[in-house]
């Protein structure tokens, strides 16, 4: 009956005036009607089989009230099951909230939300529109089909995976200073391995050495250090180079091949010893670390490289007391905020076979927001105060 009835001729009809007066005088059928059904028409089919219940309206005035009453109730029963108005753009920020918080208790996916939206007459074009708008409201429908499930699922092990380092404290929504610095994709603290050899750097089983005698006489030789810590250069002999560094090195091969270039003492001849590759060392970090364990690291690495690799400290680690120990005593006490307040890397030592790299537990934090550039959770080290806090934010 619902779809015979057409608005463009229901106005002009004698049934309408009867139908209405007795459809407003019928409340608790209407009511009925009114909870069951999806289209206001079906409302009026389902009263006009219930005429002969029903009481006349002897008041035009009273006509006009209930008419505005009953069309409020049917438009809450719209929203209440879910349906939208043709025209999205006559809807507010927060009439779209809530309906989106319907469809999520409802448990509708973006399918079914489409779907809907089509049903009730939006074109492509409002549908791609009303998706946009919900998208920059930061909203979404629970279960909204393998896309939104498979993106719940990668935040959370996101989530996971940067946990120590990303971690918000949830009482004052703040991030904790410099620990996004081990979780961030396009940074990495990846040993440099095209720069000259630090004057520091001590060699060990596993490297190679370089050594160029040019001049009056001209030859290449690559000498691997061996296991107990020697290179042979042919017709010379061993030499011990392990726990020497580069220069020290390049001093103890010179003075050897006297014996065969006597053109080095004569100043015709010269040897240059440079490092090939490089070994691998084994580093241990323990303590508050996100992955303690023994990492396999190249021995051009530093104290910041293994942070790195390691996942940086927990969320109870510390960045201000980062301990390097080697053959069981303190080597360095390294505070990450030299580096990132000031840039300073003195104390990001290299790291040699053995050694232990070991993060305590923090001692105080303290939030600070508001009016400042940088809101965050800080570390405070022993000589540290307001004035020195402020000057970190």
């Amino acid at each position: 009956v619902g779809t015979a009835i057409r608005p463009e001729n229901i106005c002009k009809s004698e049934l309408f005036l009867n139908v209405t007066r007795r459809m407003f005088s019928t409340t608790p059928i209407f009511y009925v009607a009114l909870a069951m059904g999806n289209h206001f028409f079906i409302i009026f089919a389902l009263i006009t089989t219930n005429l002969n219940t029903a009481r006349m309206v002897h008041s035009f005035k009273n006509y006009l009230l209930r008419f505005c009453f009953i069309m409020g109730l049917a438009l809450i029963a719209l929203v209440s099951n879910g349906q939208l108005p043709v025209d999205i753009n006559q809807l507010s920020d927060q009439q779209l909230i809530q309906y989106v918080q319907q469809a999520n208790l409802a448990g509708l996916s973006e399918a079914d939300l489409v779907a809907k939206a089509r049903a009730k007459g939006l074109s492509d074009d409002q549908i791609a529109a009303l998706k946009q708008r919900i998208q920059s409201l930061n909203l979404g429908a629970a279960g909204a089909g393998g896309n939104s499930s498979s993106a719940n699922t990668n935040s959370k092990r996101n989530r996971i995976a940067t946990y120590g380092p990303g971690y918000r404290d949830s009482a004052v929504g703040l991030q904790i200073f410099g620990a996004d610095l081990f979780s961030q994709d396009n940074l990495t603290f990846e040993p440099n391995l095209n720069i000259p050899t630090p004057a520091n750097y001590i060699l060990g089983a596993g490297d190679e050495l370089v050594v160029d005698v040019y001049g009056y006489s001209e030859t290449t030789k690559k000498l691997q250090v061996t296991p107990d810590g020697y290179v042979r250069y042919p017709n010379v002999g061993p030499l011990k180079v392990m726990g020497l560094t580069i220069e020290e090195a390049r001093q103890k091969i010179k003075a050897a091949l006297l014996k065969i270039y006597p053109g080095i003492s004569a100043g015709n001849t010269f040897v240059q010893v440079t490092l090939g590759q490089i070994r691998s060392i084994k580093v241990t970090m323990v303590g508050e670390i996100k992955r303690p364990g023994t990492y396999s690291l190249p021995s051009l690495a530093t104290i910041a490289n293994a942070l790195y690799v390691s996942g940086g400290p927990s969320k109870i680690g510390s960045l201000r007391h980062i301990s390097l120990m080697r053959n069981g005593k303190q080597v360095v006490d390294f505070d990450f905020y030299d580096f990132l307040l000031k840039g300073d890397l003195s104390k990001n030592a290299l790291l040699q076979d053995g050694d232990v790299i070991s993060v305590a537990p923090y001692q105080l934090r303290v939030a600070i927001k508001g009016a400042i550039k940088k809101p965050a959770i800080y570390e405070l080290g022993a000589a540290d105060n307001l004035s020195t806090v402020l000057q970190y934010s």
